[in-house]
């Protein structure tokens, strides 16, 4: 029978081998009779034996132990050594104790004295079906637990088989998720791998039967925490060792993570941007927010650029802007170190390499941060840099104390740089339009691609020019708002036929003058100058072209802006820079918000940026109403007074009294 085989052990096939003949055939017909369902084949000596088993499968083999030349015994372990699954029953003249000790040891299933056989047959018929049956068993144990080692070789699972919570074998998924050597699992604990917070969780999907799932944390080598979902089960006998499978889900915990993180990292800095104004203030509410929220965060710290070095300096020296955590003195003797020391800071090579740092704590001995780690009770760091638009503004760094730390990855950390780069470019171009004065440039682009010298170069533009006066991105991405002494009905005919123009709507204006509205088909100026983190201000359509004045943040160049819009568009040409004062600003654009109060104004600010106005929102009305740490309805009655005071200047021309 072959493992997976489910015939019944009373269909055995059996081999009789013994040289007395005659005895030989009456013990045949006396089986036979007993039970006709167990078929017996005779032979006298080993030569024929072996021609018999070579010639037809067997399941047993029944042989007297004195034979001539060779004992039963003998024979075998000759037979076993190439038939590791057939059953050996071994019968004699006379049983004694040295024949019961030599037999075991040997390997028989059972033996049988031949004065039984005769008087009592059942005897011999029973013990050849239970030895087939322990055979066949073995077999399958066997066979089954092959396939087990076979499957678990061939998943991206780890496995472990365990027994007594010692570890018996493992598949080398198993070992390269925990990075241990194969060969020493014999001496270790299932239980060594598992994160100290969830050993009960682990005893427990151990203990239950049947099979449970769990998710878990488990720590490598390194002393790494990586989470698991953990799969246990036991295998084919009670005395089987039991399954243990590791599917790793590290990377989707930390993408979760990142989002989380980064999400209530985002609407905090948004909060800190309705209040803050600086870069040194959104740093530390930024650490402060680490320090609290991270996981084994001992000191969350973020470095920048010091004096005398630029953003575009290849290696700047760094000083330390701002930091949280309960490892504060460690700040101070940073900043006081000397370079080479200093330079040793995950933080610090973060911003010079312009680069990710991490230092796990398996790693930390070998690390050049070492003596100021360890002097200050850290055991592992991250660090990535702060950069947006290719601008370097710092590197933010969360460092552990814990033995087995569970900060989050690089790609996690890379995420809050990221968040934290842009907050900075938010504050710089934010500051840069509340200034006083600031730097401008002024831009002609002739290529009818863009939109915006489309119109120019149609009828009504032609004679009368167009003034965009308002530029609106991302609630209401690329909407432009213009006027010109225009007739309505050339402006309406000028927009609908532009291809460059999707939807769009004109009125006539208190004044006479023509107002209208549009939406871009493709790229546009003011788009490309948004994205280069500068301001348009205004655009006039003549001679067939578009002319923009664009007001510039810090750290834009006039020719990063000339690259930009010729990168989309042919022709483009500089007319002027300068310093840009607030009286010289746009008209339009002061008679839209000056009738604001400064909550109305902050109100509608905060919802803008938020992205209150987009689909789906960006945040909701109590969100807001918290960062402005004013009621919900508060904040709804300013928003809603400052859009229709917006909306009545610009298109009634009149300022609605508030109510």
């Amino acid at each position: 029978m072959r493992p997976d085989d489910d015939s019944s052990p009373s269909d055995v096939r059996a081999l009789l081998i013994d040289d007395d003949e005659a005895w030989t055939e009456t013990v045949t017909g006396i089986l036979k009779k007993a039970d006709g369902e167990m078929g017996i084949t005779a032979v006298h000596d080993e030569r024929a034996a072996r021609a018999e088993l070579n010639k037809g499968s067997f399941d047993c083999v029944i042989c007297d132990y004195g034979l001539p030349g060779a004992s039963g015994l003998e024979l075998l372990k000759r037979f076993r050594s190439d038939r590791p699954g057939l059953a050996y029953v071994l019968i004699t003249s006379k049983g004694s104790e040295q024949i019961a000790s030599e037999a075991i040891a040997t390997g028989v299933d059972d033996y049988v004295r031949k004065q039984e056989v005769v008087e009592h047959p059942e005897v011999l018929i029973n013990r050849v079906q239970n030895a087939v049956a322990n055979k066949l068993t073995q077999q399958r144990l066997k066979w089954r637990n092959e396939r087990y080692e076979m499957l678990a070789e061939s998943v991206a699972e780890g496995v472990c088989y365990y027994r007594d919570g010692g570890i018996v074998d493992a598949n080398e998924q198993f070992c390269d998720l925990l990075g241990c050597d194969r060969s020493r699992l014999g001496s270790m604990d299932v239980s060594t791998f598992v994160h100290e917070a969830d050993g009960d969780t682990f005893r427990r999907a151990t203990e239950e039967m049947p099979a449970t799932k769990e998710e878990i944390r488990v720590v490598d080598s390194l002393d790494n925490v990586r989470y698991c979902l953990l799969t246990t089960r036991n295998v084919a006998a009670t005395d089987a060792p039991s399954i243990c499978v590791l599917q790793d889900i590290t990377a989707q915990r930390q993408r979760e993570q990142a989002l989380r993180q980064q999400l209530d990292t985002r609407g905090a800095i948004w909060s800190v941007l309705a209040h803050e104004t600086t870069k040194s203030e959104l740093a530390n509410r930024f650490c402060d927010r680490l320090a609290r929220t991270v996981d084994d965060c001992e000191l969350a710290l973020v470095v920048t650029p010091g004096e005398g070095t630029t953003r575009d300096t290849a290696r700047p020296e760094a000083a330390v802007s701002a930091a949280a955590g309960d490892a504060q003195q460690y700040r101070s003797e940073l900043q006081d170190a000397d370079p080479a020391l200093r330079s040793a800071d995950p933080a610090v090579r973060a911003l010079d390499a312009a680069s990710p740092v991490i230092v796990r704590s398996g790693e930390l001995a070998a690390d050049e941060w070492q003596p100021l780690a360890e002097e200050h009770g850290f055991s592992a760091g991250v660090a990535v840099p702060i950069a947006h638009d290719d601008i370097r503004y710092g590197a933010v760094g969360i460092y552990s104390g814990s033995r087995r730390p569970d900060i989050p990855g690089s790609e996690v950390v890379e995420g809050l740089g990221r968040t934290l780069a842009y907050a900075f470019s938010a504050v710089e171009m934010r500051n840069s339009l509340m200034n006083d004065s600031a730097r401008y440039a002024r831009l002609r682009v002739p290529d009818d691609r863009c939109a915006l010298a489309a119109l120019a170069d149609r009828a009504p533009f032609e004679e009368s020019p167009g003034e965009i006066a308002t530029f609106l991105d991302g609630a209401e991405a690329n909407q432009l708002y213009g006027r010109t002494e225009a007739a309505p009905a050339p402006v309406e005919d000028a927009l609908g036929a532009c291809s460059r123009v999707a939807e769009h709507e004109t009125e006539v204006a208190p004044d006479g003058a023509t107002r209208f509205r549009f939406q871009p088909s493709g790229r546009h100026t003011g788009e490309v100058l948004l994205d280069n983190r500068a301001a348009p201000e205004s655009a006039v359509l003549t001679d067939g072209a578009a002319v923009v004045t664009a007001r510039l943040t810090d750290g834009v160049g006039t020719n990063d802006l000339v690259d930009a819009l010729e990168a989309e568009f042919d022709g483009v040409e500089l007319l002027a820079t300068g310093a840009l004062d607030r009286a010289e600003r746009s008209a339009t654009r002061s008679e839209l918000l000056d009738p604001l109060t400064d909550r109305q104004l902050e109100s509608i600010r905060a919802a803008y940026r938020r992205g209150y106005f987009e689909q789906p929102k960006g945040a909701s009305a109590e969100d807001i109403a918290e960062d402005l740490d004013i009621t919900r309805t508060t904040f709804t009655q300013h928003l809603r007074t400052a859009q229709r005071k917006l909306l009545g200047t610009l298109f009634d021309g009149s300022e609605p009294v508030d109510p």
